[in-house]
C-alpha cells in the first residue's frame, strides 16, 4: 500500500541575500541521495539507508508527496530518466531500481556484482553507463535491464558521470580521478593526480567540462578535457553542480554558491549540506539534503537561455587579448580563483576585443556578467 503523505510547502525568510529558499518538508528521517523532476510539477526524491530504500514523488510541484516505495534493497543513488522513457536509480550492493510507469510502481534490477554502484548516464546511441566503488564501470543496451562490467582501470571509487556535448562519457571520483569513454567499453585515465575526491561533472558553456568535489576544488577544462585546470579552492565540500543560463552552482556544505562568487545561500536548517540538485525547466533549482529534507530555490522568473547563444571566448587560452562572442551588453568583471574582482569593462555589442591590463598574471580567471549572471571561464598563458 502507498502511504500518502501530506507536506506543508513552508517559505523560510532568511537574510536579504537568501530570501528564494522554499523548504518542503518531507517524512524521512535519512538523507535524501538524489532528486529529479519529470517537468515542473512531477518531482522526485531518493532517501534511505543500507538496509532501506525509499522514493517519494509529488505531482503538486512539491505541495504534497507519496511514498511510491518502501523496500529493503538498500540504499538507492542517482534517479533519472533514460532515453526510452524508464526511471532508473543504482546502488547498495550492485542493485537498482526500474520503473515503466513514471514512478508509480518499481522493479529492483541488478548489475551482476556487489560493488555500490554511485551513478549513471545514457550514451547518444542509448547505451547506459553507470559506475561504482572499486572503478567499476557498467553499461547496458537494454534499457537496464542486464549489465555488463569490463575490467576496472582503477581500484579508485567512481562517484558520477557525465555525457558531454561531443558524445563521450565522462566519471569523475577519488584521487582526483577523471575517465573518458567514448563507448562504455574501453574507458581512459586522463587524470589521476589530485589529493581531493571529484564527485560531480558537467557539461558547461560551449566546450567547456567543469568538475567539482571536496576542499572546496573546482577544476576547468577548455579544450574538451584534454587537459584541466584548478580554478578555486575553498573550505566547502562540494556534492553537486549544476549549469544556469550561463551560471555555474555549486551545492553542499551549508547550501549552494555560485560559482564565480564568495557569497553562500544557506539552506534554511543550520549543521545540513545540499547532496544533489536539479534543474527544473522553469529555471529554478531543486535540492535534496543530508538532513533529510528536500528545496527549491527559486531565482525571479526568466527565460531559459539558449545554450547555443552561451558566451564564447577565443583564443582561450589568451596571452592578453581575446575576443568575446554572444555575451550581454553591459559591465563585465574578471575576478581571480579566489573571488578578487581585478578588472572591469563594458561590452556594447555582441562581438568585442578585450585587452587586458598589464599586471594580471597567467592563471585561471572568471569573467561575469553581474546582471544576467553570464559567465565563461578564461585562461591566461604567458
Amino acid at each position: 500500500m502507498k502511504l500518502r503523505i501530506a507536506v506543508l510547502a513552508v517559505f523560510i525568510p532568511l537574510t536579504a541575500f537568501a530570501q528564494s529558499w522554499e523548504a518542503l518538508e518531507m517524512e524521512s528521517a535519512e538523507s535524501i541521495q538524489s532528486v529529479f523532476a519529470l517537468g515542473n510539477d512531477s518531482l522526485f526524491a531518493v532517501s534511505g539507508n543500507t538496509n532501506s530504500a525509499r522514493i517519494f514523488r509529488s505531482l503538486d510541484a512539491g505541495q504534497t508527496w507519496t511514498e511510491t516505495l518502501r523496500s529493503d534493497l538498500g540504499l538507492q543513488y542517482s534517479i533519472g530518466k533514460t532515453p526510452q522513457g524508464s526511471l532508473l536509480t543504482c546502488g547498495f550492493e550492485g542493485k537498482g531500481l526500474r520503473s515503466t510507469d513514471n514512478g508509480s510502481s518499481w522493479s529492483p534490477i541488478s548489475f551482476g556484482r556487489t560493488d555500490w554502484i554511485m551513478d549513471w548516464a545514457a550514451l547518444p546511441n542509448g547505451r547506459l553507463l553507470a559506475v561504482g566503488l572499486n572503478g567499476r564501470c557498467f553499461y547496458s543496451d537494454n534499457d537496464g535491464l542486464n549489465w555488463q562490467s569490463p575490467l576496472p582501470k582503477t581500484n579508485d571509487w567512481l562517484l558520477a558521470v557525465t555525457v558531454d556535448a561531443q558524445g563521450t562519457a565522462w566519471a569523475v571520483g577519488s584521487g582526483g580521478l577523471i575517465l573518458k569513454t567514448s563507448n562504455g567499453i574501453d574507458w581512459e585515465i586522463v587524470v589521476q593526480d589530485s589529493p581531493n575526491t571529484l564527485t560531480d561533472l558537467i557539461q558547461g558553456n560551449g566546450t567547456e567540462l567543469l568538475a567539482c568535489g571536496f576542499n572546496g576544488e573546482l577544476l576547468s577544462s577548455n579544450d574538451s578535457g584534454t587537459t584541466w585546470q584548478v580554478v578555486r579552492t575553498g573550505p566547502e565540500d562540494w556534492n553537486a553542480m549544476l549549469l544556469r543560463q550561463g551560471t555555474y552552482w555549486l551545492l553542499g556544505t551549508g547550501g549552494m554558491k555560485s560559482a564565480t562568487d564568495s557569497l553562500m545561500l544557506p539552506v534554511p536548517y543550520t549543521f545540513t549540506s545540499l547532496t544533489s540538485g536539479h534543474l527544473l525547466p522553469n529555471g529554478q533549482i531543486l535540492a535534496g539534503a543530508k538532513n533529510g529534507r528536500v528545496f527549491i530555490y527559486r531565482f525571479p522568473i526568466q527565460s531559459i537561455q539558449n545554450p547555443s547563444s552561451a558566451v564564447q571566448l577565443y583564443p582561450n587560452p589568451c596571452q592578453g587579448t581575446f575576443r568575446v562572442q554572444n555575451a550581454h551588453a553591459g559591465k563585465w568583471q574578471l575576478s581571480n580563483s579566489q573571488g578578487q574582482r581585478l578588472f572591469s569593462f563594458s561590452i556594447e555589442r555582441s562581438f568585442e576585443e578585450i585587452t587586458l591590463p598589464l599586471g594580471i598574471p597567467p592563471g585561471a580567471y572568471w569573467l561575469q556578467h553581474p546582471a544576467s549572471g553570464q559567465s565563461k571561464f578564461l585562461m591566461v598563458v604567458q
